[in-house]
């Protein structure tokens, strides 16, 4: 974007620049000799031209009229060209000016003028950071002319610093040099500047401006912000009012936000950026994720959308960054946990994101959805599954990992809140020899054992009588790998707990048809996600175009291919106007819905009958709905 856009008014001239330096003028322009024109036909001085708002005849006018004056009488007519320049954007007309300064200027406010342009002029070549050195040693000047040009300065650079707040700080100084016309003008330049949303990416809220500052920048993110509704929205505007009475924003720019926040909330989201990690340890996985996801998106053919990827590997930030000023409307990813948590508070409600993974503290950003493969949803569905079925009497025999952990804290939450009851829970490790005496404990054999052992010496004699399970559980959920489940289910049966019913998540299956490594697990209850269960048409297609497509990854990353697809469902059917309404959605890793800055998952359940998956004809729903 070129630096004197904050000048909407004004476009860039093509003119010769050329400075006169005889009586003859400046070759570009036309000659004025006596007797051209009419009597009454203005002059062509600078000063004529600026109230025509030609600003760049203006300033070539005034370099030829000092070009004809010797010494510091010329100083006057190289600030008025220095400032038309200025407005004409021109900065190599303000490079001539000062080069045509005299070596000794007369006065301090002379010097002051002067040293301004200089920064002004490192300013338009986008020199920001030399600019603002320049403005530091330079005496404000008190004339309003160059004085309004010492705080634009300022607001040109902070700009170019991405520091908006700062920016409009100096565009507010700048208004009380100004005539009330160049004023309205000023109140464009600030509003534009307020639309620009990747100029305010490093605000601090908690710094605080005078009261017209404030209202501006407060203004300015209710239009550029992300809303869900409408009422938020009037709310916003109403408390605005109430905080900045009498402000200048009030009689134009009121409207204006209203109805830019309006429109943004029931525009269709078209541009969508991508952050995924293409590279470093997360690129094989993420590519998974951005295959499914490109996959679907060329399936659809109904919604014309933008979609640009975006590589989070090495910064999120800078990835980001370049998403924003790129036009991104909404952003999906990061994958990583860290990047997701970074990026939320670094967006600050700028933009919707329907970031890949979840926080481990779900916040309550209005503009924030999670979504990723998480354990809870598996173990949530085999919790349902069980209470569906009747059953409503557990124990639980789960890994002793973070997922194992996690799996049964979903499970415990959901089973109870159906009015389940987890009676009992045990941690497995290591192999099979390890888990006969987890088994055995959570069976409590060992007390039927002891109790067997003690009736045997109160009688006196052997009796022929096995150690019987506990008799109060009704179901036994187990969260283990096919490995783990494979190993665990035959011991169940050698402990007397074949007539137990085994729930389980989908991890406990491989994703593919094994009946001869799977019939160990027949019988076994689970729910997982219907890419892997082919329980329709449509996901044993896009499974198979993917597996065709993507031969080296489809098999190991295949849960994450659906997951990709099932952003790119959820990408597309988001609307800033249903942001916080969005309706179920049938996806590839279960039936997608929101409890509140969630997504979750409700997946088919199954069970193992011949080593293969038998799959029941919908998923499993919430109780009671």
């Amino acid at each position: 974007m070129k630096i004197m856009s904050l000048f909407p008014r004004f476009a860039t001239h093509a003119l010769p620049v050329c400075i006169a330096l005889t009586v003859a003028g400046c070759a570009g322009l036309p000659a004025v000799t006596p007797g051209m024109g009419t009597s009454t036909q203005a002059p062509r001085t600078a000063e004529n031209l600026i109230a025509e708002g030609q600003y760049v005849e203006a300033a070539v006018i005034a370099l030829d009229d000092a070009a004809m004056i010797e010494g510091s009488a010329r100083i006057a007519k190289l600030e008025t060209a220095a400032w038309a320049a200025a407005r004409g954007e021109a900065p190599e007309l303000i490079q001539q000016a000062l080069t045509l300064y005299p070596n000794v200027v007369t006065s301090a406010e002379q010097q002051a003028t002067r040293q301004t342009y200089q920064a002004l002029l490192a300013a338009l070549q986008e020199n920001p950071a030399q600019a603002l050195e320049l403005i530091s040693t330079t005496t404000r000047p008190s004339r309003a002319r160059p004085l309004g040009d010492y705080w634009l300065t300022q607001a040109l650079a902070y700009r170019l610093l991405d520091d908006g707040e700062a920016a409009t700080l100096m565009l507010v100084r700048r208004e009380a040099q100004l005539s009330p016309n160049q004023a309205g003008v000023n109140h464009q330049t600030i509003w534009s500047l307020q639309q620009e949303s990747s100029r305010f990416l490093f605000a601090d809220p908690s710094v605080r401006y005078d009261a017209t500052t404030q209202g501006w920048l407060e203004l300015g993110q209710i239009a550029r912000r992300f809303w869900t509704d409408e009422n938020a929205i009037y709310d916003a505007l109403n408390q605005w009012q109430l905080s900045f009475p009498g402000h200048p924003a009030y009689a134009e720019y009121l409207a204006i936000a209203e109805q830019t926040a309006l429109t943004t909330l029931h525009s269709a989201v078209r541009r969508i950026a991508l952050l995924l990690p293409t590279s470093g340890r997360l690129a094989e996985a993420a590519m998974a994720v951005r295959d499914g996801f490109i996959a679907a998106h060329f399936a659809d053919t109904a919604t014309q959308l933008d979609v640009r990827i975006y590589d989070t590997g090495k910064d999120a930030m800078d990835a980001y960054d370049q998403a924003v000023a790129d036009g991104a409307e909404l952003i999906v990813g990061p994958l990583d946990k860290q990047q997701v948590e970074a990026v939320i508070q670094y967006n600050a409600n700028r933009l919707p994101i329907l970031a890949l993974n979840y926080r481990d503290q779900p916040g309550q950003n209005p503009a924030v959805l999670e979504f990723g493969l998480s354990p809870d949803d598996d173990a949530r569905s085999a919790a349902l599954r069980a209470l569906d079925d009747g059953l409503t009497h557990a124990i639980a025999l789960v890994s002793d990992d973070e997922w194992g952990q996690r799996s049964l804290q979903a499970f415990r939450q959901a089973f109870m809140a159906g009015g389940g009851v987890l009676l009992d829970a045990s941690y497995f490790t290591g192999g099979p020899r390890e888990y006969q005496n987890t088994i055995k404990s959570l069976l409590r054999l060992q007390e039927s054992a002891a109790r067997f052992e003690a009736i045997q010496r109160l009688v006196g004699e052997e009796l022929d009588t096995a150690p019987v399970r506990r008799q109060d559980a009704q179901l036994v959920y187990l969260a283990a790998t096919p490995t783990q489940g494979r190993q665990i289910r035959p011991q169940l049966r050698y402990y007397h707990a074949e007539d137990l019913p085994i729930y389980s998540g989908g991890r406990i299956y491989a994703g593919t048809p094994d009946p001869r490594q799977d019939k160990d697990l027949n019988g076994v209850h689970f729910c997982a996600m219907p890419w892997l269960l082919g329980n329709s048409e449509t996901w044993r297609n896009r499974r198979a175009e993917v597996g065709q497509a993507w031969p080296g990854r489809a098999r190991r990353y295949e849960r994450l291919y659906a997951m990709g697809n099932d952003a790119y469902l959820l990408a597309s059917k988001l609307r800033n106007a249903n942001w916080s309404q969005l309706p179920l959605i049938p996806g590839a890793t279960g039936e997608l819905s929101r409890e509140q800055q969630r997504i979750v998952r409700t997946l088919p359940c199954t069970e193992f009958v011949g080593g293969v998956p038998q799959v029941h004809n919908a998923p499993v729903r919430q109780r009671g709905s």
